[in-house]
């Protein structure tokens, strides 16, 4: 990230850089310069600690997703299993119930028959002279 520091020199501007996110690691070592082995020492050992903590907490997140898929599983199963014991018993209440109702149809179209039997002596008629037509024109 660079500013300016408010200064011209001959038409060009003088930029200053600024320096984020940079972390000095290290420890002070009393004002003694051994070549920067105690920094890259303490880098070493901070990065290898970081490292295994790290991974640590990669272990815990897998472990973490692997019991939240289990639990997932088990929960979708258990769900599915409802859903199909209601779609079982729905079913099985429709069948049950079908006789019923086909007795229930078939009393109310004799009803209906009794009722308006010109109506369906004709519409008997009808339906048989179509069939019958249809039946000698293929035969040609």
């Amino acid at each position: 990230m660079t500013e300016n520091d408010g200064t011209e020199n001959g038409g060009t501007e003088n930029r200053g850089t600024e320096n984020v996110g940079t972390e000095n690691v290290g420890t002070d070592n009393g004002g003694t310069d051994n070549g920067g082995s105690e920094n890259a020492e303490t880098a070493s050992e901070r990065f290898t600690a970081d490292l295994a903590a790290l991974r640590q907490d990669v272990a815990r997140l897998a472990e973490d997703m692997s019991q939240l898929l289990h639990d997932q599983t088990r929960a979708a199963g258990t769900r599915a299993a409802e859903v199909i014991g209601g779609v079982a018993d729905k079913i099985q209440s429709t069948v049950a119930g079908a006789p019923n109702r086909v007795c229930s149809a078939g009393r109310a179209i004799e009803a209906g028959i009794e009722r308006n039997a010109l109506t369906a002596v004709l519409i008997a008629f009808g339906v048989g002279i179509s069939i019958g037509l249809l039946t000698r024109l293929r035969g040609r």
